[in-house]
């Protein structure tokens, strides 16, 4: 049943966000993100091998299908009208992905030729989108593009002061981080994200190309480590989700995230010996993946031994200080304060997707912000303890994870909610491993390079 929960708990997630687009704690939205966390959990607890996925396939195909007619209904982005028309090319491509879903399940043994075709219509998809709509106007679209003209210019980019895109006593910034129209602090991501901006901003000069490839090279890597029809189904179901190009759009960096989760999954189950560097990529995305960092260990064998915890720690914290350390060393305080302190500073939103947000608009106290680790902290114990140590219990585990820091959270918007979103999609294509089978993987890789 675990697929089955998973898909069920995407499915709750994805209209949950359907709903003012994730941006207020509004009551139906927030039972739905409870319910996919619930379900998550009860995954989590299922540990037997996908027997026959014919009836999950047929469901998957009506959640894509239902999928596909609200994109026909509501635009994808916030810059793009349906009433103006010249939606043709766009019609179209949604069009050949139903198809393409459809011989996926009548015709199972075609799945990677209609894998194919979905990837290359999301491509094109997204590129039309990126082409047609306008430039957002949000600080992260800003920090992104004048980090990337930084990079070029061989500057450091956690120097950089940027234009403050609303008023001076704007709520969306701790007090002093904004004085007369620029923003005290530089860029606001770890270094890898912008690395990843870079070939999108170098091209085109726009950073959101790159981060369209890489939902789709994410989706590739899954569909590549689980060569099977409800993978091409699930990263379907990803890829056009109502409001996936939002996401592009609006210039928020999750899919580098999810392209580095695509990246460990895709190690675990086809290139063992690259896990460890996989998982010191992913760690490198965002702040928060270190809440998620122990899941590494679903993908050991237990009883855990100190040589094979050891072999694989060093390796993932080799990578993230290859990676964050030489911003560090050129000015510490710099990017101690852009990385690390304005995470800590930023201030509670009532807009947020979150319960907190709703007991203050309740008229309530909310919560202290701290309990959103503790949440955190035993929804990663659950998942340690119950989840099964495959790569699908990898991706389920962060979202629970991720699930319930946010409901929990000071700040949750859409953007938060598409990584574990992802996770979920990821745990669906992933469920038809046995128990068991990337963990011995790994576990022969480690014991052949040794600690």
């Amino acid at each position: 049943m675990a697929a089955w929960l998973y898909a069920v708990a995407a499915c709750c997630l994805t209209w949950a966000l359907q709903l003012y687009d994730g941006t207020r704690p509004d009551s139906t939205a927030l039972a739905l993100v409870v319910t996919a966390l619930v379900l998550t959990l009860m995954g989590l607890n299922d540990h037997r091998p996908l027997r026959r996925s014919g009836l999950l396939q047929w469901a998957l195909l009506a959640m894509l299908l239902a999928q596909l007619c609200a994109h026909l209904t509501v635009s994808p982005g916030k810059h793009l009208d349906l009433a103006r028309g010249g939606f043709r090319s766009f019609n179209l491509a949604i069009l050949a992905v139903a198809m393409a879903a459809t011989v996926t399940v009548t015709r199972p043994q075609w799945n990677r030729r209609t894998g194919s075709i979905v990837l290359l219509m999301a491509l094109a998809v997204g590129l039309w989108f990126l082409r047609k709509g306008g430039q957002p106007e949000i600080d992260v679209h800003e920090f992104q593009q004048q980090g990337c003209a930084a990079l070029a210019r061989m500057a450091n980019p956690y120097n950089l002061t940027f234009r403050n895109l609303y008023p001076d006593n704007t709520p969306f910034y701790a007090p002093g981080l904004a004085v007369h129209g620029r923003l005290q602090f530089g860029f606001i991501y770890p270094p890898l994200s912008l690395y990843l901006a870079m070939p999108g901003w170098l091209l085109t000069g726009d950073h959101r190309y790159g981060q369209w490839l890489a939902l789709v090279l994410a989706g590739a890597l899954v569909m590549r480590a689980r060569p099977a029809p409800v993978a091409v189904l699930a990263v379907a179901l990803l890829l056009f989700a109502p409001r996936s190009l939002f996401i592009v759009e609006q210039a928020w960096t999750e899919p580098f995230v999810l392209l580095g989760l695509a990246a460990v999954l895709y190690s675990a189950l086809r290139r063992p010996q690259w896990l460890p560097w996989a998982l010191g990529l992913w760690l490198s995305t965002k702040q928060y993946m270190v809440l998620v960092a122990p899941l590494g260990l679903l993908l050991l064998p237990r009883p855990w031994s100190w040589c094979s915890v050891w072999a694989m720690t060093w390796r993932a914290l080799a990578v993230v200080a290859a990676v964050c350390l030489p911003w560090w060393l050129v000015n510490p305080e710099a990017f101690a304060k852009s990385v690390v302190w304005l995470q800590i500073l930023q201030p509670f939103r009532a807009d947020s997707l979150s319960l907190l947000a709703a007991f203050a608009q309740n008229g309530q106290s909310p919560l202290p912000t701290w309990t959103c680790f503790i949440a955190a902290g035993l929804a990663l114990g659950y998942a340690l303890w119950r989840a099964p140590r495959t790569a699908s219990g990898l991706a389920a585990g962060t979202a629970a994870v991720l699930l319930a820091f946010l409901l929990l959270n000071k700040q949750a918007f859409w953007n938060y909610y598409f990584l574990p979103l992802g996770a979920l999609w990821f745990g669906v294509a992933l469920a038809g491993l046995g128990a068991g089978q990337a963990a011995t993987a790994v576990d022969e890789a480690t014991s052949a390079t040794g600690p």
